[in-house]
């Protein structure tokens, strides 16, 4: 059965050449407060971005730092009942575009929508990341059609818990629920979610 690579947008099976647009590399922590988060979310709020990305809204600017507690909580209560890793940490590799970019910033979490798929997928190589972002940049709904690659790392164990896939011949993992909160656990342990890529406007 052929699988579709779907990472927040519509997926198809032909692979488009990577933009020659602008792009930069970056290492950026994404730490950002809820606040901060919120105030930069006001101006998309009023193009429509709360339509289409409700949960954003709804945690950043309608609870904003009630909602972060509440993650801190879950995060140190999972933390308490879970081991540390039994083997090596391993990078893995995400596209987003600039509503969920905000979404890490505030919460500094991957989350699974109800109103979308029940998994996210990652790349396990930077240039595999640069390859998806770059081909779905042309379905980025923002005026300037940004795409980025945030990166953190997952044990090796937290690995085993995904289902894997190829796409184009690229490999990739892809996390229910159960699994994305080993995955936010592995990257609250080893530094965070990471932005390292930003891309610019497609010519």
């Amino acid at each position: 059965m052929k699988k579709f690579f779907v990472l927040s947008l519509t997926l198809a099976t032909l692979a488009l050449p990577m933009s020659s647009a602008r792009a930069q590399a970056v290492a950026l922590p994404m730490g950002a407060s809820a606040a901060v988060a919120g105030g930069a979310y006001a101006g998309k709020k009023a193009m429509g971005a709360c339509i289409r990305h409700p949960f954003l809204c709804a945690a950043t600017v309608a609870v904003g730092t009630a909602y972060v507690g509440k993650v801190a909580r879950e995060k140190r209560k999972l933390d308490a009942h879970t081991p540390a890793c039994d083997g090596d940490y391993v990078p893995v590799y995400r596209a987003v575009g600039k509503i969920e970019r905000l979404e890490i910033a505030a919460i500094q979490r991957y989350v699974i929508l109800q109103t979308g798929i029940g998994a996210k997928q990652f790349m396990l190589r930077f240039e595999d990341a640069k390859w998806i972002a770059g081909f779905n940049q042309q379905y980025e709904t923002t005026a300037t059609k940004e795409m980025f690659i945030v990166t953190s790392r997952v044990c090796a164990a937290t690995l085993t818990m995904a289902d894997r896939f190829t796409d184009a011949g690229r490999a990739v993992v892809s996390f229910g629920q159960e699994g994305l909160q080993m995955v936010n656990l592995d990257a609250s342990r080893t530094g965070g979610i990471q932005e390292i890529w930003a891309s610019g406007v497609v010519k």
